[in-house]
């Protein structure tokens, strides 16, 4: 035989042999693309390692097998294209034998998915992978005895394969032409216009910061936004227990209400909420309190001015079931020139009333001092001795006093008859049950009344021990040297 010959016939043995053993055991490509020939096959080591095969135009349904020689960890997504594998999304499949469809997965097995109208399929890995997975896939023909994609649909589709369409969910219908849906306790769709108010219509046209309200379950109307100075807020303004349309009502007191003329009798109505009710007639009122539960305001308050202009005329206020608790008494009294905020107590059931004057006039001698949150009345005390000879020249002598009050010393007033005296002051502390002597003596040269009947002095003289200062229930002793010829003498001195 010819060499040539043999040769031949030495390589198609061996090419035979290749082929027998690949067809006997198939050895899987890093990653792989195939034709429409099925099964594709490859194995999937790193990521984007994918096997992708190319689908025929009848595949109905795919099938996925996922394996590994040995252990294997990561994810692999399914993925499909409609367009020859320009653009992949994600593929649904099904576990085998039963199971809820994925569009990946970690672990090894089998998946069916349907593959109606696609051109390619893939499983791509798509996070670091570990070991090596083998991947088969499988392209089934669509016909009607595969459970594919042919026939008449069923369960929530309806119509034929391969193009059926959503016929209901979770077995109930789809509500048609309905404009709000809602879901029953079987997660099924139900028509839930009743509760969205159906079709919605609106009176007036909106601006800007304008806001709505309903006036029906159907119908949306405005109230205009304000457009002058202050702060304004929307509010419902009822006279009678009855709904009303919200409006703009302005932040502030309520207007006030005036009592006026000889009009004698009042009644607190609960529009005062909030607001000024002011006596200015000329007669005393007697005025009825209705209950915050009466008056539908369990925040009532309201302010009682007395203005009146008559002799001493007072408001007098009488809960009709209520009591006062601050101040406790009932009725309330307001006198001429006095207001009371009346409120509600804590309790809930009893009235509370803060009252103060609306004026004060200081008197003679009389001075108001002012501090934050009060008022301090000063007003001048004094004290002193009167000396009477009874016609006869008066000797020396001594006069005792006790200070009610502590108070400065600040001046002092001197009359005599006749000739000359001199006045000095001592002063014993309380607490002492002696007389002061002249070792206790605050006054230093005295206070000599020498010319004419008269002397007004400041407290200069008073420069010893405590001076000017005298406490409460201090003594004191006024101690006289007449010059001999003095009948009758008189010393005050004036204490702030």
């Amino acid at each position: 035989m010819p060499p040539n010959t043999t040769l031949k016939r030495i390589c198609f043995v061996l090419a035979m042999a290749l082929w027998i053993s690949l067809r006997a055991a198939p050895v899987f490509a890093q990653g792989s693309s195939c034709g429409i020939a099925s099964p594709c096959q490859g194995n999937i080591t790193v990521v984007p390692d994918a096997v992708n095969m190319s689908l025929p135009a009848n595949t109905g349904t795919i099938f996925v097998t996922v394996a590994g020689a040995s252990s294997w960890t990561g994810t692999l997504q399914f993925q499909q294209s409609g367009d020859g594998g320009a653009t992949y999304g994600l593929s649904s499949c099904t576990p085998q034998p039963s199971g809820t469809a994925v569009t990946s997965t970690t672990l090894s097995g089998h998946w069916r998915c349907l593959a109606s109208g696609l051109t390619n399929f893939q499983v791509i890995a798509t996070a670091t992978i570990s070991g090596k997975a083998a991947v088969t896939i499988s392209a089934s023909a669509a016909s009607a005895g595969s459970g594919g994609t042919t026939g008449t649909a069923g369960g929530d589709l309806s119509g034929s394969y391969p193009n059926p369409t959503v016929a209901g969910i979770n077995g109930a219908a789809v509500p048609a032409s309905k404009t709000c849906l809602g879901s029953n306790g079987s997660s099924q769709l139900i028509d839930a216009s009743s509760l969205c108010g159906g079709t919605i219509t609106a009176t007036g046209t909106p601006a800007a910061n304008d806001f709505s309200y309903w006036t029906s379950a159907t119908n949306l109307t405005k109230v205009t936004t304000p457009t002058t100075k202050g702060t304004w807020y929307p509010c419902y303004v009822l006279t009678s227990d009855a709904a009303v349309a919200p409006t703009d009502c302005l932040l502030g007191f309520s207007n006030p209400r005036a009592v006026t003329g000889t009009t004698a009798t009042d009644t607190i109505l609960y529009s005062d909420n909030g607001g000024r009710v002011v006596y200015q007639g000329s007669v005393a009122v007697a005025v009825a309190l209705p209950t915050a539960t009466t008056m539908e305001n369990s925040h009532f308050a309201v302010l009682l001015v007395n203005n009146t202009t008559g002799a001493a005329t007072a408001v007098t206020v009488t809960p009709t079931t209520w009591s006062f608790t601050s101040p406790a008494a009932t009725p309330l009294i307001i006198l001429q020139g006095q207001s009371c905020r009346i409120t509600v107590d804590a309790a809930g059931s009893a009235w509370d009333a803060d009252c103060w004057e609306s004026g004060l006039t200081a008197g003679t001698g009389i001075t108001l001092i002012r501090a934050a949150g009060w008022l301090t009345v000063s007003a001048p005390i004094s004290f002193g001795a009167t000396f009477d000879g009874g016609g006869s020249p008066l000797a020396a002598a001594t006069a005792y006093v006790t200070v009610q009050q502590g108070c400065t010393i600040a001046s002092t007033d001197s009359l005599i008859d006749t000739g000359s005296a001199t006045f000095t002051f001592w002063d014993l502390a309380t607490g002492s049950t002696a007389l002061p002597t002249a070792a206790n003596i605050i006054s230093n040269a005295g206070i000599l009344l020498n010319s004419g009947h008269s002397l007004h002095t400041t407290a200069s003289d008073f420069t010893v021990s405590t001076g000017t200062a005298v406490t409460a229930l201090d003594k004191i002793g006024i101690h006289i040297v007449p010059d001999g010829t003095a009948t009758w003498a008189q010393i005050t001195v004036r204490c702030n």
